[in-house]
């Protein structure tokens, strides 16, 4: 069983919208997790920094 990782994407969203899709894309495509920040509630943000 191979492991799955998430990568945060950073929250850019207006000014650099087709980079960050294509990164999105790209984690995808590698089988991997993105995870955005407007997928975050407030109770999630604080489970991430400790």
């Amino acid at each position: 069983m191979s492991k799955v990782f998430k990568f945060f994407i950073s929250s850019t969203f207006t000014d650099l919208k087709d980079i960050r899709n294509e990164a999105i894309l790209g984690v995808l495509k590698a089988g991997q997790m993105p995870v955005m920040m407007e997928g975050l509630s407030d109770d999630s943000i604080w489970c991430m920094v400790y």
